[in-house]
Formats: C-alpha cells, structure tokens, sequence
C-alpha cells in the first residue's frame, strides 16, 4: 500500500491535509472513496527530502482534480550588453475536467464507499456459506468442558462440598 498525501475539500473554500493509504487503487476517509489511479498525483515534497504523491479530492466527485503544467519562454535583450534573456515561466493549470464539477453519472464519494462495504459483506457472507460446521475446531472446547465437568464431579463425591461449607464458615 502506497501512502499519499490528500488535501480534502468538505466545501469550496474548506479543506483538511490527511495522509491516506491507496488500496486497489482507491483511497478511503471517513465514509467517503475516490479513485486515485486515474489521475497523476503531484508530488509533494517534505522537509526532510522525501517525496509523496499529492492529490486534491472534492467531497462531491471520485475522480480527484487534475492539472497541466505550462512553460511560457521569453527572450528579454539586454539594452546595455545587447545579450539574449530567457525567462522561463511555469504556470500550474487546472485541466477542465467535468468530473471535478459533479457529473451525474458518477456516484458520489459516500456511494462508491458504501457499495464497497456491500460487496466485502457479500463476500463474507459467500464465504460463510461455503463453511461447514467442522468438529476439529469445537473438540478440544468440548474436550476442557467435559475434564472440567468430571474434576467438578470427583471433588464433590470425595467431600469436597462439606469441606466448602466448613470454609465458609456454614458447618
């Protein structure tokens, strides 16, 4: 499982930084999922020089939002050396994805993550199914209650409840 970084928007204008597990290529938070291998992250990078995928996920779409990066170059001549200049700058775009803004044939993050459970409760329930009852697994609970029931038996013959009621103080 791959760790990420998600910067999670609850409304237009609030959002929350989490760091989340991918698993198959989903990520989960509370009761809500997006898919996250269909975008490409950027990539965030931590003081100590480490690298993390980074995602921004909407509360109202699974797909997270995506982005282009622009290079626009520019020659500047120098008026006083007569010297070529390249200024180079890059613009972050945000690509016009229609998924962003919520499209109706995707379910929203709380379904995607609701029919997920469903099918993993399926899944067990399948797999109980298939299960019989097995007595190797119950036998040796039977075996503890039955050494239990006899040592329980065999201290009571030998007088071991008139040595109970003489400790307690009732003979």
């Amino acid at each position: 499982m791959t760790r990420i970084t998600a910067i999670i928007f609850d409304t237009d204008f609030t959002a929350m930084i989490k760091v989340l597990k991918v698993k198959n290529g989903k990520v989960a938070y509370k009761d809500k999922e997006w898919y996250v291998d269909r975008t490409k992250p950027m990539t965030l990078q931590s003081a100590f020089g480490s690298n993390r995928p980074l995602y921004l996920l909407k509360w109202n779409t699974v797909i997270p939002m995506d982005f282009d990066v622009t290079n626009k170059t520019t020659t500047l001549v120098n008026p006083e050396t007569g010297e070529n200049l390249l200024l180079t700058e890059k613009n972050l775009k945000i690509i016009d994805n229609p998924e962003w803004v919520h499209d109706k044939k995707l379910p929203p993050p709380e379904a995607l993550k609701m029919t997920a459970d469903m099918r993993f409760l399926k899944q067990m329930k399948l797999g109980k199914e298939k299960q019989g009852f097995d007595i190797g697994s119950a036998l040796p609970y039977i075996i503890a209650v039955g050494v239990a029931g006899l040592g329980m038996l065999f201290f009571l013959q030998s007088g071991g409840f008139a040595w109970l009621q003489k400790v307690l103080g009732f003979g």
